[in-house]
């Protein structure tokens, strides 16, 4: 008889923000099919034990643009900022742990508002526009026009959208109301 059989389907669909077309774009054109089997048991006509698993993979079929390239470089920049500041918090932490002068309450304190700072440092920084075209370039946020001379850079930040609570919420392409 069979000691142990499983199967698993997953059907995975996945979009990216296409910030050229200021819209979300299918990443996958129709969703991938994945099916997965395992079984455990004795052979027929025989004693034997025998172990089968299958996977079964339909084609995955992708579609991007060069922004989508150009996005994972920009979501990894971002990345190496968080770890590297989050890595530094947590040696901040590492050492107060050491720390025998400190109670422990303290060290669970200071332990919280420096994991704290390292998030908030993160993700308070502004963007960007770094100007190395040999003339002037302006842009425009929420209204409000910026100038860049050339080998300069100027920061800015989008407005939220409010929320409920503390923050607000970052709305994107179709999700806009002003797209």
């Amino acid at each position: 008889g069979i000691i142990f059989h499983s199967h698993t389907f997953m059907l995975i669909d996945a979009n990216y923000f296409d910030s050229h077309k200021n819209r979300w774009e299918k990443l996958l054109l129709i969703p991938w099919e994945l099916d997965f089997k395992a079984v455990r048991g004795k052979k027929k006509n025989t004693n034997r034990m025998a172990s089968t698993l299958d996977i079964e993979s339909h084609p995955c079929q992708i579609s991007f643009s060069e922004q989508f390239l150009v996005s994972l470089k920009g979501a990894q920049a971002m990345w190496e900022v968080f770890s590297g500041t989050n890595k530094k918090a947590m040696e901040l932490i590492e050492k107060l742990d050491h720390d025998k002068d400190i109670d422990n309450h303290t060290k669970s304190l200071r332990k919280s508002r420096a994991g704290f700072a390292a998030r908030s440092l993160t993700t308070t920084l502004p963007f960007g526009v770094s100007n190395r075209t040999g003339l002037p370039v302006s842009f425009v946020t929420d209204g409000d026009e910026k100038f860049v001379d050339n080998g300069s850079t100027a920061y800015f930040r989008f407005p939220l959208t409010a929320g409920v609570g503390v923050g607000g919420y970052r709305l994107y392409g179709q999700d806009s109301k002003d797209s």
